[in-house]
């Protein structure tokens, strides 16, 4: 490794832990939020069914709603 790519390394390290720590972090964050919404499915919440909630975590149900605006 010559000199250019020791500095490289060097300042780009401490880029990519941090890239790294916010990629897991907003990993679990939407893990977290999805374990929520389930569990609102299965107490019963009014207008979310277990369905809904799978369409909403698969990105179906946005989709859904812009084709019924469909005109």
């Amino acid at each position: 490794m010559d000199e250019f790519e020791k500095k490289k390394k060097e300042h780009l390290n401490p880029v990519l832990f941090e890239a790294g720590a916010g990629l897991l972090d907003s990993q679990s964050f939407e893990y977290q939020i999805a374990y929520l919404l389930y569990l609102f499915a299965k107490l019963g919440v009014e207008g979310l069914t277990l369905k809904k909630t799978a369409a909403i975590l698969d990105d179906d149900e946005k989709k859904q709603q812009d084709n019924s605006l469909d005109y």
